[in-house]
């Protein structure tokens, strides 16, 4: 009788055991198939085999000091299938199953991929946008919809990707799902800097330049460009063009300008204080090398049969400005670059 006793005992450890160990490893489905990403989506996944018996700690932005779901414990298991969409600064963004019901997108290291496992750059041109009302954040926008963090109203975030309904954000600490209409692109929302009201009453609050005017000596005195706005239709966001919004700046003597670092290419930032833009250009989008000609061609200047297949050097920069008493632009904010 004591025996069976102890026995009994063992066992019930053993399966205490075993609850622990999975219940730390991320509670995985190996099992389960990888879903279908939604029509339309901007993120490509690929599968990739793991090496198994693995477990990684996820977070929800590529930076470890980023918010973790699972109550701050996410983890993946290696056991299961786990779909990778890109690189970025040393992690790799994934989406994998905790269980039948809830999945989750995450970044874990790059460390992680098998050798001659072949992941492309993450390819996100951050928008600027600000969320209308309450929000909850998700990690897992297919599925549960478990909240990961919450945002309150007028906040400012950076609008990386869209996924299906979903937009794919970065805030100060994370990055996550919300409804992509509960974002709005308010003209206010960058205080201080030129708003153009078109001829259909809309406010357009960002300006596209099209074309750099400049001296013998490539010195920028005046920028050409149009009014836009960022508009929601159709599950994506698009910009729309002011009619009539066309307009010539001369820049300030004073001009300073904050512009993705070359050297970085990060698209969101931290900026750099720029005062010449045509070598700040041709740095950033020509890899240093300026024309053979000494002239930038123009795809503003191009016909439009030819813009879609012509060699060109200058296409376009969306901005944000800020002008003086003289409407010369005295500053410049780097907002996006629509073919980026």
């Amino acid at each position: 009788m004591r025996r069976l006793t102890r026995f009994t005992v063992l066992i019930a450890l053993l399966l205490l055991f075993l609850c622990v160990c999975t219940a730390q490893a991320d509670e995985q489905l190996p099992g389960k198939m990888a879903p279908e990403l939604p029509d339309g989506s901007d993120l490509e996944a690929t599968e990739i085999k793991f090496t198994g018996g693995e477990k990684y700690e996820v977070y929800s932005a590529p930076d470890k000091k980023s918010i973790r779901g699972g109550n701050g414990k996410a983890k993946v298991s290696t056991n299961g299938w786990i779909q990778v969409f890109g690189r970025e600064n040393g992690w790799i963004l994934i989406q994998y199953s905790i269980d039948s019901e809830h999945y989750r997108f995450g970044y874990i290291s790059e460390k992680s991929l098998p050798k001659k496992a072949a992941v492309e750059d993450l390819q996100f041109s951050p928008i600027s946008a600000a969320i209308d009302h309450p929000v909850t954040v998700t990690d897992d926008p297919l599925f549960s919809q478990t909240a990961l963090t919450t945002l309150t109203g007028g906040e400012t975030v950076s609008w990386l990707a869209t996924v299906g309904d979903w937009a794919y954000i970065e805030g100060t600490n994370f990055r996550g799902f919300i409804p992509a209409d509960t974002l709005s692109f308010p003209a206010s929302f960058e205080e201080g800097y030129e708003i153009y009201t078109g001829n259909d009453g809309e406010q357009y609050d960002l300006f596209e330049i099209r074309k750099l005017l400049y001296d013998e000596n490539h010195k920028v005195y005046a920028v050409s460009g149009v009014y836009e706005r960022i508009v929601f239709d159709d599950d994506c966001y698009s910009s729309k063009i002011a009619e009539n919004g066309a307009f010539t700046y001369d820049l300030a003597p004073d001009f300073q300008a904050k512009m993705v670092d070359p050297e970085t290419g990060d698209l969101s930032g931290p900026f750099i204080s720029v005062t010449d833009i045509y070598t700040w250009y041709i740095d950033t989008y020509m890899s240093g090398e300026k024309p053979e000609s000494g002239e930038l061609i123009f795809r503003y200047d191009l016909p439009e049969d030819e813009r879609e297949y012509a060699e060109v050097d200058f296409w376009f920069i969306t901005t944000r400005i800020r002008l003086n008493d003289q409407q010369q632009i005295e500053y410049m904010q780097y907002y996006y670059v629509p073919w980026g």
